[in-house]
């Protein structure tokens, strides 16, 4: 598994959280995806990154949780009625890219143990004062079959785990 350093500048946000229960991820994702469409984010066809994280993480205790998405947005881009607008103050992270199909088999389960020895290995500690990300990449056209088929993505996912140099 390939492990890189990136920096996520600060940023500005539109923020969609999805109510607790079954595929909190998915109704979040696909809220999002709908609000950018009508306001026509998706015009071009290159690829396009939002991120995402459970919100509130589930326990073994409560394993029902939320999933909120956040799209990064121009400075000068005004809220509306529909989306809450965020500022991220950025952070480093440990980074790993794969499709979503692996994801949902080895998702964060192998990117933890990988980085856990990569940390060690190159002088990082866990940053626990940022979030924890997933960065999803899609182009138009899977963003299109996604909302339109009702089925799994078929883009690829960044798992990113915020990270603070040691000494």
């Amino acid at each position: 598994m390939e492990i890189k350093v990136v920096e996520l500048n600060p940023m500005k946000v539109a923020s969609f959280h999805s109510p607790l229960g079954e595929n909190p991820e998915l109704n979040a994702i696909k809220s999002l995806l709908r609000w950018a469409q009508g306001k026509e984010f998706f015009s071009k066809d290159v690829k396009f990154h939002f991120f995402g994280f459970n919100n509130p993480i589930p326990t073994e205790d409560n394993p029902v949780y939320s999933y909120e998405v956040w799209l990064p947005l121009d400075d000068d881009f005004k809220g509306d009625d529909e989306i809450k607008i965020k500022e991220f103050k950025g952070g480093l992270f440990a980074t790993t890219e794969m499709s979503f199909i692996d994801f949902l088999s080895k998702g964060w389960n192998v990117f933890h143990s990988a980085a856990k020895l990569w940390m060690k290995e190159n002088m990082y500690e866990r940053d626990i004062t940022v979030q924890w990300l997933e960065e999803h990449i899609a182009d138009k056209k899977e963003i299109d079959d996604f909302i339109q088929k009702n089925d799994l993505p078929k883009w690829n996912i960044g798992l990113y785990l915020p990270i603070k140099k040691i000494g």
